[in-house]
């Protein structure tokens, strides 16, 4: 992290360039954050971040009671709110998505005396154990790399991490959980998970009709769903990672 602005010169330096004059002399610059698909991809069921800071001896280290006090204190409702508040610099509900299940990995895991390393191995990982479904870390991979409909196999493909796995899992109780409230009615997934945020933004850009209350409602409904049903799993995998026990039926 940076205390204090770069100079123009400073800059190019630091860069190995020559200052240019294209850049006035003395000239404050400020760093911009790019790729943030990164950080915040738009779903985690077919990304899995690369965390090679993980296996750093450091990583491993036990988090200090301050770092643990700060971790405690952040509000992912706020920084959601402030994610959605900035429609047009193209940030999705999918992103937002991210970002809560991120911070809910970190404060989960941090009260549960995981280090980071530990925490990023639940995100770059397959489950070392039991899954709260009560399948297994060989039943995720099997699913994984089973053959398609064609015959073809997908060994290719690599296993699901722990993460995928919990959040597909309270993917598929969100929608149970939503279809028995209302019925057997349903809701198109992407609605939550990933496009609405986008698709407002293409119709506020082409001039179409935006979704519905009632629609916004529904997507809202399942988000709010999803979460509560991924931090109870990812809860009950947390107890069950760090004893024999395992984490049982959901």
């Amino acid at each position: 992290a940076l205390s204090t602005p770069l100079s123009a010169p400073s800059l190019g330096a630091s860069l190995g360039a020559p200052a240019s004059a294209e850049v006035p002399r003395g000239a404050v610059m400020r760093l911009v954050p790019i790729d943030h698909g990164f950080c915040l991809p738009t779903s985690l069921r077919s990304v899995v971040p690369n965390l090679e800071w993980r296996h750093w001896p450091q990583a491993r280290a036990p988090l200090e009671p301050e770092v643990q006090e700060h971790i405690a204190r952040i509000d992912a409702d706020a920084d959601a709110a402030l994610l959605a508040s900035r429609r047009e610099s193209g940030v999705s509900d999918g992103s937002i998505r991210t970002l809560r299940v991120g911070t809910a990995l970190l404060q989960q895991g941090a009260a549960a005396g995981l280090s980071l390393g530990e925490m990023a191995d639940i995100v770059c990982e397959p489950p070392a154990e039991a899954s709260p479904e009560g399948g297994t870390a060989e039943g995720g991979t099997a699913a994984a790399t089973a053959p398609g409909p064609d015959g073809i196999g997908l060994d290719s493909k690599p296993p699901l991490t722990a993460l995928q796995v919990l959040v597909r899992e309270a993917e598929a109780e969100a929608d149970r959980r939503i279809a028995w409230e209302s019925g057997g009615a349903t809701f198109p997934r992407e609605a939550a998970s990933g496009g609405s945020g986008k698709a407002v933004l293409r119709c506020e850009r082409r001039g179409q009709k935006r979704p519905s209350t009632e629609e916004a409602a529904a997507a809202a409904q399942r988000e709010a769903a999803f979460l509560g049903c991924y931090k109870a799993r990812l809860a009950c995998y947390l107890r069950g990672s760090r004893s024999a026990g395992g984490c049982g039926a959901a």
